[in-house]
């Protein structure tokens, strides 16, 4: 019995426990060695016997054993000599593909695989015993290796009649909670290459069972065929089925792709359903070569908005795929985006499960960041249709990305953004300020706000008094209904110099609204008021732009009602944040001269009841609802 040469059973154990956190990724990193020894056995070939040379011939074989509880992994590389075995195989961490690189320096050798020699010894996870069966096409010579863990292994010579490598998994027994078995069933192996190996440059094979219609004889009778047609009857046979694609869509030019070719892809992947709204395929050259294909969906998920939902590419190096969900290469606020990147430059860390961070995966990451948005505005341009669907799927992303970044990508989300308004639906803020006429125009437009309103509703928005005098005006009023849109506006300042200005602020007052002085029985009666409301609002004061409206809420500072509104649902036990509101009202209205009535003859009860009821019907038009629905009930019954 051989030792390992590696500080054998605490690394071992650590291949087998620590580094890997899914046992099915090692049929990935046998057929991935695999694909290493054939690519070797290529390069050689190609150099000795280019006259003869078949890559088509070379294949990797998959040979499941139901009844030895055997898995065998068969390729026809170039195969292992002793001394190789009890380098490559008895050395834990030590790469034989690294090491081959290293050695040539032709450009087919950037593309193997193999980089950390730890791949193989993944078979542990799921095998108690392992063997390595491989005849050496340096010398002909055929060895045996076997290990049943980390106690050692020994060599011997074997018989093999073809120059390659077997690799024989003797799985573990089945456990409560481990189902080893599977590994010997068709369909898992099938899924397994179908997601880890599908573009392996070589053919994957397997023989499966097929259920095959029996044949008619040829001179049956009529009764026969009746019954032959009524009544099929069906054998099983055994045949060779290819498991992988080989060739991957984004390795093609895009000249011979057509769109059929991109939407089946989104579609076979995985990816979402029916037709994308978008792709992009991208391909770079350079210091950090790649190739992506990325899709803008047509829908949502249906966990996109759940903490389950998992945002990233799919990542393949040479043909493996590596990660499911490549968060890196993403910023959240693309999350909806979907798709597929492939380069060979990747740093994988040991496990060949996750990305280690440099700066050129940065750069990548921003080049694809920079394509999308690109993309995105296209769409804008050209298809604004396709475009509006888009933003009201995922418009919301684009919002929180300004928000999240404290407004620092506003520059690049801004101009994405759509708003209803009231001179029309899904407007963008550029055609908000207009376009940007003569010298002087565009000088009187920068100083033009963007007005907004908040409001839970589009119909409860243009329902606010504020706002229906201002479209009496003509005044173009931006809509925010999303719980996020405040918060976006307020991370954002402006828009090309034009500053937000909410309509329900304290500080907005109407075009042309001059301020009227007030009798000193009306500041005395507002005085009232807000010493009754005191803690329910911090000011009463005088509105000239309401008309048919008795009073209305408005916020000072930066926090709105409707902020507070959207923070006051949020879980957890933080500290409620409350709007410093403000009572606006209308001094010609009706209702106050009743107050004035009541304070001249000394009714305190019925101004107490009055003031609360105009403050709660202020609330309910801000959409705060009432303290006390009981209490502002029977007032309304007392006047009704």
């Amino acid at each position: 019995m051989r030792k390992f040469k590696a500080e054998s059973q605490k690394l071992l154990d650590m291949m087998i426990h620590s580094i890997y956190t899914n046992k099915d990724v090692f049929l990935r990193e046998l057929i991935s060695n695999a694909s290493d020894a054939l690519d070797k056995r290529y390069i050689l070939d190609l150099e000795e016997k280019p006259s003869d040379f078949d890559r088509s011939s070379y294949k990797i074989e998959l040979i499941p054993n139901e009844e030895d509880r055997t898995l065998t992994v068969r390729d026809y590389g170039i195969g292992m000599t002793e001394e190789e075995m009890d380098k490559n195989l008895g050395t834990i961490a030590h790469s034989g593909t690294q090491e081959f690189k290293q050695s040539e320096s032709k450009e087919d050798v950037a593309s193997i695989i193999g980089q950390f020699g730890v791949g193989f010894y993944a078979s542990f996870m799921v095998a108690e015993k392992v063997e390595v069966v491989s005849k050496s096409l340096k010398d002909g010579s055929s060895h045996r290796w076997v290990s049943e863990g980390a106690d050692g292994y020994k060599i011997e010579e074997a018989d093999r009649e073809e120059v390659g490598t077997d690799v024989i998994l003797h799985l573990r027994k089945d456990k409560e909670d481990e189902d080893y078995s599977r590994y010997l069933s068709e369909y898992t192996l099938r899924s397994l290459v179908e997601k880890y190996s599908n573009y392996i440059r070589y053919s994957i094979e397997m023989e499966v069972s097929r259920q095959k219609r029996v044949p008619l004889r040829e001179d049956a009778t009529e009764e026969e065929k009746k019954a032959w047609e009524d009544n099929p009857e069906y054998e099983e046979t055994r045949e060779t089925l290819t498991l992988n694609s080989k060739t991957p869509i984004w390795k093609q030019p895009k000249k011979d792709l057509k769109d059929e070719d991109y939407i089946n892809f989104y579609q076979q992947e995985g990816l979402g359903f029916g037709k994308p709204l978008r792709w992009i395929h991208l391909v770079a050259d350079g210091t950090l070569s790649y190739r992506a294909i990325l899709y803008i969906p047509s829908q949502v998920p249906w966990d996109f908005y759940t903490r389950e939902f998992k945002k990233g590419l799919s990542l393949y190096s040479a043909g493996v795929k590596i990660m499911d969900h490549a968060d890196s290469l993403l910023p959240d606020y693309l999350s909806f985006v979907q798709g597929v990147v492939s380069s060979e430059d990747f740093k994988l860390n040991l496990s060949r499960e996750t990305l280690q961070e440099d700066r050129q995966m940065m750069a990548m990451a921003r080049r694809i960041e920079k394509r999308v948005l690109d993309e995105l505005k296209k769409m804008m341009e050209e298809d604004e249709e396709a475009y509006k669907t888009f933003f009201a799927l995922f418009g919301t992303t684009l919002k929180a990305g300004i928000y999240q970044s404290y407004g620092a990508k506003k520059d690049d989300l801004a101009p994405l953004l759509l708003f209803d308004t009231s001179l029309g639906q899904g407007r963008s803020l550029d055609q908000i300020i207009g376009e940007e006429g003569e010298e002087d125009e565009a000088e009187e437009k920068e100083k033009a706000k963007i007005l907004y309103a908040t409001g839970e509703s589009l119909e409860g928005i243009r329902q606010l008094p504020t706002v229906q005098a201002l479209m009496e005006k003509e005044e173009e009023v931006v809509f925010l209904t999303d719980t996020i849109d405040e918060f976006t506006i307020k991370a954002m300042v402006d828009y090309k110099g034009h500053a937000f200005q909410s309509v329900l602020s304290d500080d907005f007052a109407l075009e042309g609204e001059e301020k009227e002085d007030l009798s000193p029985e009306a500041e005395e009666l507002f005085s009232a008021m807000k010493e009754l409301l005191d803690g329910e609002v911090v000011d009463v004061k005088a509105s000239q732009g309401l008309t048919h409206d008795a009073a209305i809420l408005t916020a000072q500072g930066d926090i709105s009602i409707e902020m507070e509104k959207t923070l006051a649902g949020q879980p957890g036990d933080m500290p409620k944040v409350q709007a410093q509101k403000v009572l606006q009202v209308n001094p010609d209205h009706p209702v106050v001269k009743k107050l004035l009535a009541f304070r001249d003859q000394g009714k305190e009860d019925d101004f107490q009841a009055y003031t609360q009821l105009l403050y709660d019907q202020a609330r309910i038009i801000a959409g705060l609802g009432v303290a006390d629905p009981v209490t502002f009930t029977r007032r309304i019954q007392e006047l009704m």
